[in-house]
């Protein structure tokens, strides 16, 4: 007995051909083309858009921040694979000036010298391993903070008028 092809696609044994199914030969075993997505509604729309200041906020501020130790500019990463913890750091220097034993009086820090190209663009990538004492280290610590509440506040400043869209958008829908 013959084998035919459903409109669904599947293969079926028949007698004869049924209406609308093709020969194995004849189908297109191309997966069926997905139907367009709807549109967002526009507060769906807003809220993206929101998502997608908050995740370029938080690039932004694992991007790192230049400081200067020892009078070079260096670039100071959040990315893990960079850098050991920020807090943890501080944590620990804050012991050490409590008189805690055991606590090095330094760390060493990477640091990134950023080699630009003739438009001004990131070309390469140094790494400088600094060793910082305690005040020093607090004080790129402190330079690091201002770089995020700097970041979050600029990221904060753009969502706003979309929040208040968004707002107005919820205000105006029907209660249910």
């Amino acid at each position: 007995m013959p084998t035919f092809i459903s409109p669904a696609g599947n293969p079926e044994v028949w007698d004869e051909r049924p209406a609308g199914y093709v020969a194995p030969e004849e189908w297109d075993y191309s997966p069926p083309p997905q139907p367009e997505p709807d549109p967002p509604t526009p507060i769906e729309a807003l809220r993206m858009r929101i998502e997608n200041l908050d995740k370029a906020t938080e690039r932004a501020i694992l991007a790192g921040f230049d400081y200067a130790p020892h009078g070079r500019v260096l670039r100071f990463s959040y990315d893990m694979a960079d850098q050991q913890n920020f807090t943890h750091q501080y944590n620990a220097f804050g012991l050490l000036e409590k008189g805690v034993q055991g606590i090095p009086a330094t760390t060493v820090w990477n640091g990134w010298e950023i080699l630009r190209d003739t438009n001004g663009r990131p070309a390469q990538r140094i790494l400088h391993r600094v060793e910082l004492t305690a005040t020093e280290f607090v004080a790129l610590y402190m330079a690091g903070l201002a770089h995020v509440a700097m970041r979050r506040e600029a990221g904060s400043r753009q969502k706003v008028p979309l929040i208040a869209q968004m707002n107005a958008l919820i205000d105006d829908e029907p209660a249910q």
